[in-house]
Formats: C-alpha cells, sequence, structure tokens
C-alpha cells in the first residue's frame, strides 16, 4: 500500500462511499491502495455488481465469491488488475477526484470525531496535490473575501465553504 493520498490513514467504509458517489472499479482499486477502502470493499462492490446486474464478467463473479478468511490480498489485487482494465479512460482520470470528494465528504459528515477538522483538510489538500478546487476551505491559504472581524466567524465562513463544495460535488457526481 503506498497511502500517498491518505497520509493520516482515513478509512471509508465502502457502504459510505457507494451511497454517496457511483463507484467504479478504478475508484475500488485506487481507493484500497491507498488504504482509504479496506480490501474487502473489492468484494463488497463485486457482490454489489453481481446483485444488482444480469451479466458481470467472470472475474467480478470470483471476486464476490472471495472470502477475506480464505484469501490473500494478493488474489483480490490481480482480480482488480484485470477488472480495472475494463475502466474508460474517463473513469480512470476521475478517481482521484472522486476519492478527494469522499475523503472531505467523510471528514466532514463525521467531523466530531477529529479535534481540527480543518487540519485534516489541510492534510488531504497536500496529499491531493494542492488542488485549486478546495483552495477556498483550506485554513493556511490566502483569505478570499474581507476578514469578519473575528476568528470564530472567519471559520464558520471556511466551514461554509466546505459545506457548498460538497453540495457541488454532490450534484455533479
Amino acid at each position: 500500500m503506498n497511502d500517498k493520498l491518505n497520509t493520516l490513514k482515513i478509512t471509508i467504509p465502502y457502504s459510505y462511499a457507494k451511497t454517496s458517489v457511483p463507484v467504479n472499479w478504478s475508484d475500488i482499486s485506487l481507493a484500497i491502495s491507498n488504504s482509504i477502502f479496506d480490501p474487502d470493499a473489492a468484494i463488497e462492490h463485486a457482490v454489489n455488481e453481481v446483485e444488482k446486474r444480469d451479466f458481470v464478467p467472470q472475474s467480478v463473479l470470483e471476486l464476490a465469491l472471495l472470502s477475506l478468511d480464505d484469501v490473500s490480498i494478493f488474489a483480490i489485487s490481480q482480480h482488480l488488475n484485470t477488472l480495472t482494465e475494463t475502466v474508460s479512460k474517463q473513469e480512470l482520470n476521475q478517481s482521484k477526484t472522486k476519492l478527494l470528494y469522499l475523503l472531505l465528504k467523510w471528514v466532514y459528515d463525521n467531523k466530531e470525531q477529529y479535534c481540527d477538522p480543518l487540519g485534516v483538510v489541510e492534510c488531504i489538500y497536500d496529499d491531493f496535490g494542492f488542488p485549486e478546487s478546495i483552495v477556498d476551505f483550506v485554513r493556511y491559504m490566502p483569505m478570499q473575501g474581507l476578514d469578519l472581524g473575528s476568528t470564530e466567524r472567519n471559520l464558520r465562513r471556511l466551514y461554509s465553504r466546505w459545506k457548498r463544495f460538497l453540495d457541488d460535488q454532490h450534484v455533479f457526481w
């Protein structure tokens, strides 16, 4: 696991992800390789695919039949490598952006579990190569707009911008 996109080791349950965005094999692979999803997310996704489709590729069926108790991460990775070959280039390019959204959404929805949620945003901003799309709610970046007169009001504005980003992304995905 390389964890380049997840230095804080934030793990998101597959069940949360699949209700937040349409998840594909590229997303699963990238998320597992960065410890954002546990490896069993691949099996859960395969089971989900089998349940909702009349026909699935053999590799999806084989993956759905696996159990983490009797299979290695290597076996899951082999299936994922095969399955990511079927994903379009557009979906491959979107996976990183989708995971950025998922991490930010997870932290926002669970902000009471973090002593410094905006500090987590700063780490995610760094991990993802300083994406321009979230600069408006990165605390150490130059403030967009006038100073609101108090730290508390300025922080509320950052949280409001974070929420607006999540709402916009929700509509996009």
